[in-house]
């Protein structure tokens, strides 16, 4: 057993395609995470179902874990797991107090290793198209705090304010005031432009643009709130020009889809300016054949890929293929079982490209069907003739524990790709308010087979993008919130 390790991991400004290659890999193989109040749920989620999640974030006026109990949870954990992440928004070493939780570490002989990531004092103002430094506007920047150990940071405002470059504040947004008083009152010119930037890279993101002597009265106006960065400089002028990011099509809006579709389905909502919530996917579980061995002739139907698989399973479990086997008939359902029938070189004696077909087919009772638990339930939903079939279960579904409830309450729509994205939100049905909720929101939906099952669970508003795939469902999104 090798040697346990400490990551102390910089989850960036907060968007999962922000996070550098690494963080990404340390997230997805960590046998326990401790994350901070900023850390998007989305990132949490990219972990392994194993993985034991300590939430050790401090509230503004609430919730507090002391950065000794973090430190002291780092080395118990070194001493029961394996890779332990701790993930903290932004970079670790710009106050985040990463290197104090790495100087305890050494101080312990523990192994560990620091992961950078991208600091909200210079990613965050990219979202608002303000850039950091312009040639012969700031030739330099300067990042400060506006908190320190001992609660309110005290700075040199007199030095602060003869700089030329920009001044960037983070934790300042109660000491905002303060802060831009005491730039007017060290000689620096009231009409210098200001930014604040609340929640940066993400779809709640707010922008107020002022001067010294205005942007406090414009940022109670706007209710400004943590987390929040403020930027003082010419630079903050280019940001009507550069704003992209305030300017997408969905930005601002919330969509939900589901866990196993993330990969494809997020970037491409993400680039549209979307802030996406991730749904809990079930995992499959697989289960082994026990196919009766018989003389007689098999007529085989595999309703989905699982059946595929567990049958050449079976066959290698009994040391047969193809050739040997006595064959009557072999049917399968679905464009995907198909393709990944002939890739091997089989092709079946006949195909349905859904359920909806095959169901509208007699019963065969010699026919042994073979597929996930999942699939025969939908078949008799559509046919019940099929409940007196002799099936064969490929695989199960399990439900991992839902952690993510209360972002699934205020939407513009939840995605629907298949059905069993249909399957995964009706977990959540067990909290009777949260039920309505969800079927209130609107639905969208890709395919006959998912708008079905919608229909049954009592969805109100359910939307089918006009081909089932994810181009169609892009140019439907921007056309309604684009109108």
């Amino acid at each position: 057993m090798s040697q346990s390790r400490v990551f102390i991991v910089g989850a960036g400004t907060g968007r999962v395609e922000n996070l550098t290659v690494k963080a990404k890999r340390l997230i997805e193989t960590a046998d326990i995470i401790f994350y901070d109040r900023l850390i998007n749920q989305n990132i949490l989620m990219l972990a392994q179902s194993t993985c034991k999640k300590v939430y050790v974030g401090k509230e503004p006026a609430g919730h507090f874990t002391p950065q000794d109990q973090i430190i002291q949870y780092l080395k118990e954990a070194s001493q029961e797991y394996q890779t332990i992440v701790r993930l903290k928004s932004g970079d670790p070493y710009v106050f985040g107090r990463g290197g104090e939780e790495a100087m305890a570490l050494a101080q312990e002989g523990i192994s560990f290793e620091v992961v950078p990531g991208v600091t909200s004092s210079i990613g965050g103002l990219s979202y608002a198209g303000i850039p950091m430094t312009y040639r012969e506007v700031a030739l330099d920047f300067h990042v400060f705090t506006a908190r320190s150990k001992e609660g309110d940071a005290e700075h040199d405002w007199g030095a602060i304010s003869r700089l030329k470059g920009t001044l960037v504040f983070l934790m300042g947004v109660k000491n905002l005031p303060k802060i831009t008083q005491a730039l007017i009152d060290n000689g620096k010119n009231p009409a210098t432009p200001v930014a604040v930037v609340e929640w940066a890279s993400r779809s709640q993101q707010k922008l107020v643009v002022g001067t010294l002597e205005t942007i406090y009265q414009k940022s109670l106006a706007a209710t400004i709130k943590p987390p929040s960065l403020i930027v003082v400089g010419d630079v903050v002028k280019f940001n009507e020009s550069l704003n992209y990011f305030m300017n997408k099509p969905l930005f601002g809006r919330h969509f939900a889809i589901p866990q196993s579709q993330a990969q494809l389905l997020l970037p491409l909502l993400e680039d549209l300016g979307a802030e996406v919530i991730l749904f809990s996917s079930p995992t499959k579980v697989k289960a082994e054949l026990s196919l009766p061995l018989s003389d007689e002739e098999m007529d085989v139907c595999l309703l989905d890929g699982s059946a595929l698989t567990a049958f050449i399973n079976w066959m290698n479990k009994h040391q047969t293929d193809w050739r040997h086997l006595k064959l009557k008939k072999l049917t399968v359902v679905g464009e995907h079982t198909q393709s990944a029938l002939e890739s091997i070189g089989i092709h079946p004696d006949q195909y349905y490209k859904n359920f909806d077909v095959l169901s509208h087919q007699s019963m065969n009772p010699d026919q042994i069907y073979i597929g996930s638990q999942e699939s025969f339930k939908q078949l008799i939903r559509m046919n019940q003739v099929f409940e007196k079939a002799e099936f064969y279960s490929s695989s199960s579904e399990v439900f991992e524990k839902l952690e993510n409830e209360s972002s699934l309450e205020a939407l513009d729509g939840i995605i629907y790709s298949n059905t069993k994205a249909v399957r995964s939100i009706e977990q959540y049905f067990k909290d009777e308010k949260l039920k309505r909720q969800l079927q209130q929101t609107t639905a969208y939906c890709l395919g006959e087979q998912a708008y079905r099952e919608l229909n049954r669970l009592g969805f109100h508003s359910i939307i089918q993008t006009q081909e089932p795939h994810y181009q169609s469902l892009q140019a439907l999104l921007i056309q309604i919130f684009n109108k």
